[in-house]
């Protein structure tokens, strides 16, 4: 990973995600700007991150 994120264009995969939240906030579908994060070298917990701000995270709730 460390490689990875050395050898990316950063300013690509923050525009990528600021891409991505702007899609999510506005309730448009998020497949393409999943393909374009992929594309630009954008690591799946910089997208599940991205999201987690705007959906928040589920916890299951606990029944016995």
């Amino acid at each position: 990973m460390k490689k990875l994120r050395e050898k990316r264009d950063n300013d690509k995969v923050s525009l990528a995600l600021k891409e991505l939240k702007l899609a999510a906030e506005s309730g448009k579908n998020l497949m393409p700007e999943f393909i374009n994060c992929a594309k630009s070298y954008t690591t799946l917990g910089e997208m599940v991150n991205v999201l987690k701000d705007i959906y928040g995270e589920y916890i299951e709730p606990a029944q016995f």
